[in-house]
């Protein structure tokens, strides 16, 4: 987010103002850090309640489903910032980051599937969490 926030604010439009200038530019850059500084603060909680033995599966499990959802939507709202002026060629200012932002979003898909897919993940929190009747499956 950081470097983001630093090409956008580096980089012009073509009317002259920086790209960083725009509102909904500020509004997805600020919505990113904000996730991403909750998603440090939920990841610090688990790990003191995983040492003092007062961390459920549901309490895993959320992590894991908002931090991977999370994930997806800062990206997309990079991919949208960086990639907002147009395509990137070799050798740009942004083309590096919007390297960089891609791969990020292309890996993001497999947080959704590894260490439980989300639904299953939902599925632990309704049971252990919220004490709800174990979902039926289709066999």
């Amino acid at each position: 987010v950081r470097d983001a926030v630093d090409w956008a604010s580096e980089n012009l439009l073509p009317d002259g103002r920086r790209v960083i200038d725009q509102e909904w530019v500020q509004m997805k850059l600020a919505e990113c850090r904000s996730l991403v500084r909750y998603l440090d603060l939920l990841n610090w909680e688990v790990a003191y309640a995983n040492t003092t033995g007062k961390m459920g599966p549901a309490d895993a499990s959320a992590i894991k489903v908002h931090g991977s959802e999370s994930m997806h939507r800062i990206y997309t709202q990079l991919t949208e910032v960086i990639g907002a002026t147009g395509h990137l060629i070799e050798g740009d200012s942004g083309s590096d980051l919007a390297s960089q932002i891609e791969n990020g979003y292309r890996s993001v898909w497999v947080l959704t599937f590894g260490g439980g897919t989300n639904e299953i993940q939902r599925d632990i929190i309704g049971m252990a969490g919220l004490g709800l009747p174990r979902e039926k499956r289709r066999r």
